[in-house]
C-alpha cells in the first residue's frame, strides 16, 4: 500500500513538472568581467615588477661601472709599482755591478803590486 501511495505521488510530480530554461547570458558577463579584471591586475603586476627589474638593472650598471673604475685604478696602481720595482732592480744591479768593479779594481790592484 506504501508503494502504491509513493508511486502515485512520484506520478503525481512528474506529471505536474515543468522545464525552466536557466539562462546563462548573466553568468557568462560576470565570469568575462572577472576575467577580464585578473587579467588585468595581472598585467599590473608584471609591470610593476619589469620597473623593478629596470630599476635593479640600473643600479647594477652604476654599480659596475664604480667596479670598473676602481678595478682600473688597481691596475693602475700595480703598473705603476711593478715600475718601481724594475727601476729599483735596475739600480740595485747597476750598484752591484759599480761595487763589482771597484773591488776587482782592488783586487787586480793588489795582484799587480799598485797602490
Amino acid at each position: 500500500m506504501k508503494i502504491l501511495i509513493f508511486l502515485s505521488l512520484l506520478l503525481v510530480s512528474i506529471l505536474d513538472a515543468k522545464c525552466y530554461k536557466v539562462p546563462c547570458q548573466p553568468i557568462i558577463f560576470i565570469n568575462k568581467t572577472q576575467a577580464i579584471a585578473d587579467i588585468e591586475r595581472s598585467y599590473a603586476r608584471n609591470m610593476q615588477a619589469q620597473q623593478k627589474l629596470e630599476q635593479k638593472y640600473i643600479e647594477y650598471n652604476a654599480a659596475l661601472a664604480k667596479q670598473n673604475e676602481l678595478l682600473e685604478k688597481i691596475q693602475k696602481l700595480k703598473s705603476d709599482g711593478l715600475m718601481s720595482e724594475k727601476q729599483i732592480n735596475f739600480l740595485l744591479q747597476k750598484g752591484i755591478s759599480i761595487r763589482e768593479n771597484n773591488i776587482q779594481k782592488g783586487v787586480n790592484a793588489d795582484f799587480l803590486g799598485e797602490k
